[in-house]
């Protein structure tokens, strides 16, 4: 009997071993799987909140181009390139910088912002993060 406790006593040391060895072998995959997990969705934070920004501006010149058709004036706030303070009247960027901003009386066609470190531009009608 204590013969066959000894053996099953050394099954379960070699299996916790075994278990622990292949956790030290995979760990450097796991870890890196949540770090890249990690900086996909900041990215995609990132790019949501750049579409928003987007959208916010292009529903404020809308909103101003329809103003001037109204009153018949030829005064469009919505030039064709927009500052930074310009566009911070128009949405709240928080802590997103604008680079480059062109409204060509209907939508904005180039859009550059930094977003947590992220510098986007606007490519068709997607960001793509654009290396210096």
């Amino acid at each position: 009997m204590k013969e066959k406790t000894k053996n099953i006593i050394i099954v379960i040391v070699l299996i916790i071993v075994i278990l622990i060895l292949l956790a030290l072998l995979f760990l450097p995959d796991i870890t890196n799987m949540i770090e890249s997990a990690t900086e996909d969705r900041k990215l995609t934070i990132a790019k949501s909140e750049a579409d928003i920004i987007l959208s916010g501006i292009n529903t404020h010149c809308a909103i101003e181009e329809m103003k001037v058709q109204m009153n018949s004036s030829d005064a469009n706030p919505c030039a064709e390139s927009l500052s930074q303070e310009e566009i911070e009247t128009m949405v709240y960027l928080d802590d997103s910088k604008v680079e480059k901003a062109i409204y060509n009386g209907e939508e904005i066609t180039e859009l550059v912002l930094v977003i947590d470190g992220y510098r986007l531009t606007l490519v068709g009608e997607e960001f793509e993060v654009v290396e210096d």
